[in-house]
């Protein structure tokens, strides 16, 4: 199996991919190189949890838990001369990851996943009263009896339901995690980094350990983007309609420059874009209520900057 990518699995180990990649993560930790990978880095913790008395390497808990996570990533554990040492790192990873919500996710039987395809948007209840508005070439993850719990990857728009108990509501990304009670905001995840958009109410957003500021609030009409790749952030005000307006069928731009109006047809309808005039793509486009579709996009590209474009099946090119 192919060794995940080292952006991968140190987002895993932060507590910051996907239900998916840390699936892949588990899968590929089973494997002979994953196991040697594990062991070199878990070598100090895993001497601090053989001292732990709560703590038994090969008690018939870990057997379980070892078991039913084969089960579920759909492999045998093989039986060998090695099976002992293979036991023990095993199972002091498994207690390791034990304490993350991501292997509580992949034991859930029933994790729901709700998943757009280009150019297709969906509304989604969740089980506390909460909307999510799923924008195209998206997925979203939870299991049931944790709706408040979400993990997104693409682009969505929230309407948080507040509780009685104040319970808080999450959302994963693999760049940080918003944390709120009841409110609007738009999230997305493309480009290799996240950009929240406040629209209503107060959210947090938690940032990986090794920030200085381990976490930031936002108020209405911030938008925030943050790259754990590059590891920038940015903050700034804007007009929250503006980055939420898809969910009603149209694009806003606003001295956009027509590399970003390009990148948003590319993610949305998946299709590439080849121009190679950098002048060209630096121009700004401003346009309000445009409807959301594609030859409709071109053709106002086309009136704007007075070019033709060419489209033949995925890929659309400059006469």
């Amino acid at each position: 199996m192919r060794r995940p990518s080292s952006d991968i699995l140190e987002r895993y180990f932060e507590n910051l991919c996907s239900p998916e990649e840390a699936k892949r993560v588990l899968e590929w930790l089973a494997t002979p190189e994953g196991q040697t990978y594990y062991a070199h880095r878990l070598d100090e913790k895993i001497q601090s949890y053989a001292q732990n008395s709560d703590f038994h390497v090969g008690s018939q808990n870990d057997t379980y838990l070892l078991n039913k996570i084969y089960q579920k990533i759909g492999r045998e554990e093989k039986t060998d001369s090695k099976k002992p040492l293979l036991r023990y790192w095993v199972a002091a990873a498994i207690s390791m990851l034990l304490m993350s919500s991501l292997l509580l996710l992949l034991l859930q039987p029933n994790t729901v996943e709700v998943e757009t395809a280009f150019g297709e948007t969906r509304e989604v209840e969740l089980g506390d009263g909460s909307i999510v508005f799923l924008n195209a070439n998206s997925t979203l993850s939870y299991f049931p009896d944790q709706p408040r719990e979400i993990w997104l990857e693409g682009e969505g728009f929230f309407e948080v339901q507040h509780t009685r108990d104040d319970a808080p509501f999450k959302v994963h990304t693999a760049d940080l995690v918003v944390s709120v009670l009841g409110t609007k905001f738009n999230v997305n995840t493309r480009r290799k980094k996240t950009d929240v958009v406040l629209s209503t109410g107060k959210v947090r957003l938690e940032l990986p350990e090794n920030k200085k500021e381990k976490s930031m609030l936002m108020e209405p009409g911030d938008k925030v983007s943050y790259s754990l790749e590059e590891d920038k952030i940015e903050k700034k005000v804007v007009n929250p309609e503006f980055y939420s307006s898809w969910r009603k069928g149209t694009v806003v731009f606003d001295h956009t420059p027509l590399r970003e109006v390009f990148q948003l047809m590319e993610d949305t309808y998946g299709i590439s874009i080849e121009i190679q005039d950098q002048t060209l793509l630096n121009k700004e486009m401003n346009a309000q209520d445009v409807i959301r579709d594609l030859e409709v996009m071109m053709t106002l590209v086309e009136k704007t900057f007075d070019i033709n474009l060419i489209k033949e099946d995925n890929k659309i090119y400059l006469e």
